[in-house]
């Protein structure tokens, strides 16, 4: 069903949409590579997370969506958000939605997506109880940790959960990492490692 959504989107009209947006960004920059995340793990990911109904799940680089929809087809919550900074991959987002909505309204719970930099507006993940990141190209410090440790952590609830994938938040900015599991990564033929965390 997800998939089939993206074969039905009118590309040209999303770059259309996506050349008359601005967003301070380098297309060229290696940070921005787009990468799809397997379903089936996500899925796995979210049945172990088993978040209650009134929950809300928020996904930093949402790409064209694909999670958020997939997450908000599968199981009741309050919202679920997607926050992309990169303009067509934000419109395509919204597209697959608006496909999905007609299609499927009274079965999907609300979606949300937000065309930022999450970097420069943490505040829009301040509710968050569930928060999954893609991680690959997302900037590190030093130490190869997540540079979105703890602007993140400024605006999470306490008990909130965190997975990030394939790089891992700075620990003593606020998380405690509960467990760590490897999943398929259909991009490279290898495995993907989740690591899943708990604000503290």
């Amino acid at each position: 069903m997800v998939s089939d959504v993206y074969d039905a989107i009118d590309y040209v009209e999303a770059l259309d949409r996506a050349g008359k947006v601005t967003v301070d960004f380098d297309e060229s920059a290696d940070d921005f590579i787009y990468g799809e995340f397997d379903m089936g793990f996500f899925l796995g990911l979210l049945a172990r997370l088993n978040p209650t109904d009134d929950a809300i799940f928020a996904d930093i680089g949402s790409g064209r969506g694909q999670l958020v929809i997939l997450a908000a087809l599968t199981r009741k919550w309050r919202r679920c958000v997607g926050i992309e900074i990169v303009p067509i991959l934000h419109e395509m987002a919204c597209a697959a939605l608006a496909l999905v909505e007609k299609d499927k309204g009274d079965q999907i719970s609300q979606c949300v997506f937000e065309k930022a930099d999450f970097l420069q507006n943490p505040q829009l993940l301040a509710e968050a109880d569930v928060v999954f990141a893609y991680a690959t190209k997302m900037p590190v410090d030093g130490d190869q940790k997540l540079l979105m440790s703890r602007p993140l952590r400024s605006v999470l609830p306490l008990g909130a959960r965190v997975v990030t994938v394939n790089r891992q938040l700075e620990e003593e900015a606020g998380y405690s990492l509960e467990e760590e599991l490897e999943g398929p990564n259909p991009e490279t033929g290898g495995k993907s490692v989740a690591y899943v965390y708990l604000v503290i």
